[in-house]
């Protein structure tokens, strides 16, 4: 029974590929990433990208705020899946590493993309182990407070940069 149900997982790949192929003409999901700038990559690229953008004086300041805030995510996320390797089951990390691992493969390093980390706050809602690592570093009261305020904070920004008009995921 649990082999027919870890089949499943691939069955559904399979399946998907096959409304890409008969819908878009292709069945490689990963050339649709094309459109947004996105390619292969090692996985330190796009964060050298981010930082090199970040440290340009040409860079305007919306778009600094904007890699800011991935730049600020990612570390974040990267920090909950260190700070999970001994408080989750090996296989919760094994997930959130091979999740991170994928999403920091696929940058938008082309020229017409100044956010080589964009919607890495969206990737990372999937990598569901990070919030089981934050809900147990967060059970003391400090780390909690800071955790609320640090949330409420990123829930502001965010609201304004949205209200401005510019996408924030």
């Amino acid at each position: 029974m649990s082999l027919l149900a870890g089949l499943l997982i691939p069955a559904g790949t399979l399946a998907f590929m096959g409304y890409l192929q008969v819908t878009l003409g292709t069945a490689l999901f990963l050339r649709t990433q094309a459109a947004w700038a996105r390619s292969l990559a090692p996985p330190w690229a796009g964060i050298l990208l981010s930082l090199r953008h970040a440290a340009s004086p040409a860079y305007r300041v919306a778009l600094r705020a904007l890699n800011g805030l991935d730049l600020s995510f990612l570390a974040l996320f990267l920090l909950l899946l260190v700070l999970g390797v001994r408080r989750l089951p090996r296989s919760y990390t094994a997930y959130a590493a091979v999740v991170w691992l994928a999403i920091l493969l696929n940058p938008a390093t082309g020229a017409a993309q100044p956010l080589a980390l964009m919607s890495v706050s969206r990737f990372g809602l999937t990598v569901f182990p990070s919030f089981i690592t934050l809900a147990l570093v967060a059970r003391h009261e400090g780390v909690d407070r800071l955790v609320l305020s640090l949330f409420v904070a990123l829930l502001s920004l965010c609201t304004v940069i949205f209200v401005r008009g510019y996408w924030i995921a």
